[in-house]
């Protein structure tokens, strides 16, 4: 009676233990595989707010560009069309005195014939 009573006790004690080690396993595999999806989580969100980031700068440095090639442009038609205007006003204008002064030379030729 003895020897089956601490036998049965040896028995519940195994069982006991087999248990404790079964959660102690599922602990430590739930706890490894939180410790990775977190890993997992942290390193895509770090990817995306480094794209978005990178995003960002690129789009900032473009309109920058943009900007500065925009009005080099602009500078540049400028100029171009200002020349453009003062060369055609100077023209112009040198056509307008050169006949102004043919008339005037001719009118002073004719007036020196009937003298």
């Amino acid at each position: 009676m003895d020897e089956s009573l601490s036998y049965h006790h040896a028995g519940k004690e195994g069982l006991t233990t087999r248990k404790q080690e079964r959660k102690q396993e599922g602990k430590q595999e739930g706890k490894q595989e939180g410790k990775q999806e977190g890993k997992q989580e942290r390193k895509q969100e770090g990817k995306q707010e480094g794209k978005q980031e990178g995003k960002q700068e690129r789009k900032q440095e473009g309109k920058q560009e943009g900007k500065q090639e925009g009005k080099q442009e602009g500078k540049q038609e400028g100029k171009q069309e200002g020349k453009q205007e003062g060369k055609q006003e100077g023209k112009q204008e040198g056509k307008q005195e050169g006949k102004q002064e043919g008339k005037q030379e001719r009118k002073a030729r004719r007036e020196g014939k009937k003298e």
